[in-house]
């Protein structure tokens, strides 16, 4: 007689020793993905944004569960809601209890009776929800699950099933590396990695792209790829498939070929924008102009009558145009324009003897050098990083190179899109705003004006 037939036919307590492999296998499970996690911290591509532990034991006691701080107040009699989480109404008592979860915990998939032949299944967001760091099910969970005990003094134990961690592995390896910070997802791992491999290899064009593309969510093409098959929220191509927002909409068709650092949706356009808005005046913030001014300049957009000054140091007459700053300011700015003999340009600006200062400053000085990004922030993904993150752009892009973010925030009453101003949209409302510049929005490789 063999193990097996006597383990199935003669041995009565057969189903207990296989529960006991069972249980031991997938303890042998978690103990090798803790390894896998450990061995992929020495890879930078394969950082885990989560760990996983298959499963996770919860102990609660009914006193706590029903009279402790665990009592979460839901209101109306029907549950009626207003936002995210928000309730009104009357307080309904006969609520349940909600319990805490243990700190850095995210997600879960499922709440079982026990780890081997559970016999209750819970699933998320049908039997239960995760809200504020609690676990709130939808029923009294002392009449699902099984306790011990009597009285107030029953406990009830459940697992929870496949419970993911946030250890914070990208931010405390990568994150601090990098300057930067977000969320422990997949998106936040791709744009350190394009920050590290641009500081390793040097910067591009595509990977600017790409990096900024990370930053919003948006999907940009990696490699050339030919695109098989487009739908409303998704794009296939012969190397992987694309996700986009849904109000976001793709701009390619099966059969094109697109090549590395392609936007794929209309949540970025890259624009040229020779020319500034009709009527739209012109503002430099003080650390776009440089650490030495003591406030921004500004040029209004406007046909103005240019001033003829004698200059006793070049024995020459100069010409200028007003500037609305501190005199200091305005002084040492036509200093610097005049030792880079920029007066040839500016004649040429002339019509007669009046001039654009706003028009001038950016097609002469700005326009040159800039890359310019409209973002349609409601088009962008879910997994967008913080708007603090872009300034690492600066220490990427090579000196010369202006990277300008122009930011459309949905939706607004009869929205007025301008450029941006640190991350917020660039005005709504009566009158002409004016275009702002300032690190935050434009970033220059050298910080400074004194890289024109």
């Amino acid at each position: 007689m063999d193990a097996g037939t006597f383990y199935s036919s003669y041995y009565g307590d057969a189903d207990r020793v296989f529960t006991l492999f069972d249980a031991y296998c997938w303890m042998g499970q978690m103990l090798l993905e803790e390894s896998l996690d450990a061995a992929k911290m020495f890879y930078r591509q394969q950082i885990p944004p989560l760990h996983r532990d298959l499963f996770y034991p919860i102990t609660i006691s009914e006193q706590d569960y029903r009279e402790g701080v665990y009592k979460v107040i839901r209101y109306g009699e029907d549950g009626l809601q207003y936002g995210q989480g928000l309730h009104y109404g009357i307080p309904d008592k006969g609520i349940t209890g909600a319990i805490p979860l243990p700190a850095g915990l995210v997600d879960i998939d499922l709440c079982v009776e026990r780890p081997v032949e559970p016999s209750v299944l819970l699933l998320k967001n049908i039997d239960f929800e995760i809200r504020g760091g609690y676990l709130i099910l939808h029923k009294d969970i002392f009449d699902i699950f099984t306790s011990e005990g009597q009285g107030s003094d029953r406990e009830c134990t459940f697992w929870l099933r496949s419970a993911y961690f946030d250890r914070r592995y990208i931010q405390d390896r990568l994150g601090i590396l990098t300057r930067t910070y977000g969320y422990s997802t997949r998106n936040y791992l791709e744009f350190c990695n394009l920050i590290m491999d641009s500081v390793i290899e040097g910067t591009s064009e595509v990977r600017l792209t790409q990096i900024l593309c990370k930053l919003f969510d948006v999907p940009c093409t990696e490699e050339t790829e030919i695109v098989e098959l487009v739908d409303d929220r998704s794009l296939v191509t012969d190397r992987r498939v694309y996700f986009a927002a849904k109000e976001a909409k793709f701009l390619y068709k099966a059969g094109d070929i697109v090549p590395p650092g392609t936007i794929l949706t209309d949540a970025i356009t890259v624009t040229s924008q020779k020319h500034l808005p009709e009527g739209r005046p012109l503002f430099l913030e003080r650390r776009f102009l440089g650490r030495d001014y003591l406030a921004g300049l500004y040029f209004p957009n406007e046909l103005i009558r240019v001033q003829h000054t004698a200059d006793s140091r070049a024995e020459r007459a100069t010409v200028r145009f007003p500037i609305v700053g501190r005199a200091e300011d305005v002084e040492r700015f036509w200093t610097m324009f005049h030792e880079r003999d920029l007066s040839s340009q500016l004649s040429n600006a002339f019509a007669g003897d009046w001039v654009n200062p706003a028009e001038f400053i950016y097609e002469t000085v700005l326009y040159p050098r800039l890359r310019i990004f409209q973002i349609e922030y409601g088009k962008t993904g879910s997994q967008r990083l913080p708007m603090a993150n872009t300034q690492i752009l600066r220490s990427l892009l090579p000196p010369g190179v202006l990277f300008s973010l122009q930011m459309a925030m949905p939706p607004a009453p009869e929205p007025e899109i301008g450029v941006s101003v640190s991350g917020v949209a660039g005005g709504q409302g009566v009158g002409m705003k004016p275009v702002i510049l300032s690190p935050a929005v434009v970033l220059a490789g050298s910080a400074s004006m004194r890289a024109c």
